[in-house]
């Protein structure tokens, strides 16, 4: 009989895309403090990502932490990431897909005609998650790993003005989902993440219909902390669950939708409808 698994990131080589802020980077600041970790944190701002390893440093003299240049919408990012990591250290047993965009919020049928902005946010939110998982495979199937992929509660209910941004969560429910027996077979475990709304630069980084970057200003009381959402993927990623939501309130729009589609789909358009009438958010 094997040995009953030790709930622990100790002694564990872990790869966290989009490592730079926000959820990522708290991820890899609660990470340095197990024993022995190796930490390689991969995203595209060299800068921010340097300073991300620092402070798990100082965290914990014994971490041992790689950065790594990644851009999740080039096809073979995620081939040369995994690629990377085998080489240096020899194994993956935790790969966390974090590296995500937001994409234009704007009504469908005010984008350009080429669509090109949602092809962007398709790249990076699923098939940069796509191509990393499908490079990593073996090297989990090795380590009998962990795979967790951080999508969004937008992949459970419908976004109005982010039809885009939807798409590639939705998507990401459907691929991992099919994944996960999969992998089941070889003791590798495949977690899905959803969760609300953050307090993160993605607020910052949305755009208009003619592709201006913006703020979306919402009121404090829509986003949830960073931080606490960082223990929440870890956690659930640690004790290999299917799925998890943080905070609570996505879960239960999840499980509302899921009851009364046609009631909660008009209720949440004229919610958000309202909230942009009378300025709850803003984009500027």
């Amino acid at each position: 009989m094997a040995a009953p698994e030790a709930l622990t990131f100790d002694n564990q080589v872990v790869v966290i895309t989009g490592a730079s802020s926000g959820i990522g980077a708290d991820m890899a600041r609660q990470l340095a403090e197990y024993a022995n970790v190796t930490l390689v944190l991969a995203a595209r701002r060299q800068e921010k990502l340097v300073a991300v390893a620092e402070d798990c440093k100082s965290i914990n003299q014994q971490t041992k932490v790689d950065t790594v240049s990644y851009d999740a919408a080039d096809p073979a990012a995620g081939s040369a990431l995994v690629e990377g990591v085998l080489k240096r250290f020899g194994r993956i047993d935790t790969l966390i897909l974090n590296a995500g965009i937001a994409g234009p919020w704007a009504e469908f049928e005010t984008l350009p005609q080429d669509l090109r902005s949602l092809h962007r946010v398709m790249d990076v939110n699923y098939w940069g998650y796509v191509y990393a998982a499908h490079a990593a495979i073996p090297a989990l199937k090795a380590s009998r790993g962990r795979l967790a992929a951080v999508s969004s509660f937008y992949g459970r209910i419908p976004a109005p003005y982010q039809a885009g941004y939807s798409a590639t969560k939705h998507a990401m429910q459907g691929f991992f989902n099919t994944l996960r027996p999969e992998l089941a077979r070889h003791d590798v475990s495949v977690t899905l993440h959803l969760p609300g709304g953050i307090a993160t630069e993605v607020q910052q980084k949305f755009e208009t219909a003619d592709s201006k970057r913006v703020n979306l200003l919402m009121p404090d009381a829509f986003l949830a902390p960073s931080p606490k959402c960082a223990a929440s993927v870890l956690s659930a990623t640690l004790w290999r669950q299917a799925e998890a939501y943080y905070p609570f309130y996505a879960l239960a729009a999840s499980e509302f939708r899921q009851a009364a589609k046609d009631l909660f789909d008009r209720g949440f358009s004229e919610l958000v409808k309202y909230y942009m009438d009378q300025g709850f958010f803003q984009l500027q």
